[in-house]
């Protein structure tokens, strides 16, 4: 990480909790805190998941778009996609 004033290279003078105290080349003192960054392909393998099982359902598109409350425009374009692949 760079410094916010001089963007020269910094290190880490002192932890705590999820707070860092760093400093850079120049002297000049910062504090930055560790934040959880979602990591979007895990949900959008959830979202994978549910298409395939929605394709997969037994039954009418129209009941199952209504069992799963999704469109019946989804449901088409899933089972086109989806039907019986793994």
């Amino acid at each position: 990480m760079d410094c916010p004033k001089c963007n020269a290279w910094t290190r880490v003078v002192e932890t705590r909790d999820t707070f860092r105290v760093r400093e850079c080349g120049n002297l000049h003192r910062f504090t930055t805190e560790e934040v959880f960054v979602y990591d979007h392909t895990d949900k959008h393998k959830l979202l994978e998941e549910r298409r395939r099982e929605v394709a997969n359902a037994e039954g009418t598109i129209q009941s199952v778009a209504t069992r799963y409350n999704v469109s019946v425009t989804s449901v088409g374009v899933w089972r086109k996609k989806y039907r019986n692949k793994t």
